[in-house]
């Protein structure tokens, strides 16, 4: 049980600390090495930037690479870990190198209190140029769980479906759990005698793994197609998991 939950933990801090920027250093590097060509339009374009102690997600709903023009643009703006400002703008245009929003909103969060101001031009500290913005974005998959539930935060305030995120958010980290409750059902099983000794308790770990991930895949793509609810689609197969692997132990202790 403990080597599982060491199994878990290592998971989760390699998921999280290595292979998010891996897969962006990987994704940069290929898109320069064959100089691919960025779409004409994207839509739903999500990502974030860091400027001191200013961290800005970018929501855009239709993205024109070659035009340099985004429209239906929703930033949120953290400080200190706290949402400070939402800026949105039905259009922004980038014109001398810089973002510039026009005919806005501006909602700035004081204590208890929302200060609303509207603009018809507004010049937004935006490092990033249109292709850059054009390269491909990152799946679900490949975000942190810190990110995963900022971009959910996002699309629930912009009003888009959230399911396909909250649905990764969950899983990462019900999957890494699965490691500790594999060690759970391997101890009844082990414990177990059997006539034919080791080649029986191979053959059930196959077949428990195969089931476990048949399981996964399906509520998974319920999940994401929201037919099935965001915890109940990345736990249920954790739950029988767990279930399966208590009640072998308590059939085995007598």
């Amino acid at each position: 049980m403990a080597a599982g939950l060491l199994v878990s933990a290592l998971t989760l801090v390699f998921n999280e600390g290595v292979v998010p920027p891996a897969e962006d250093r990987y994704r940069i590097a290929f898109a320069g090495l064959l100089e691919q060509p960025t779409p004409v339009e994207q839509q739903q374009i999500l990502f974030r930037e860091q400027q001191e102690e200013v961290e800005s997600v970018y929501y855009i709903r239709r993205f024109r690479t070659e035009a340099g023009r985004m429209e239906g643009v929703v930033v949120n703006q953290f400080e200190g870990g706290r949402l400070q400002r939402i800026i949105e703008a039905p259009e922004a245009s980038y014109l001398d190198g810089a973002w510039i929003f026009r005919n806005g909103k501006m909602y700035l969060f004081t204590g208890s209190t929302t200060v609303t101001t509207t603009f018809e031009r507004l010049r937004v500290g935006l490092r990033r140029t249109p292709k850059e913005i054009g390269i491909p974005q990152r799946e679900p998959s490949e975000m942190t769980i810190r990110e995963l539930r900022t971009y959910v935060a996002v699309l629930r305030r912009s009003g888009e479906n959230v399911a396909r995120y909250s649905v990764e958010l969950q899983s990462k980290i019900a999957f890494p759990l699965s490691a500790m409750l594999f060690s759970l059902l391997a101890v009844p099983l082990g414990l177990r005698p059997h006539r034919s000794g080791t080649s029986i308790g191979f053959g059930l770990t196959i077949v428990v793994l195969l089931v476990y991930y048949l399981m996964i895949s399906v509520t998974l793509t319920l999940g994401q197609g929201g037919r099935l609810h965001p915890i109940a689609a990345a736990w249920l197969p954790n739950l029988v998991l767990a279930t399966g692997g208590i009640l072998l132990l308590r059939r085995a202790d007598r």
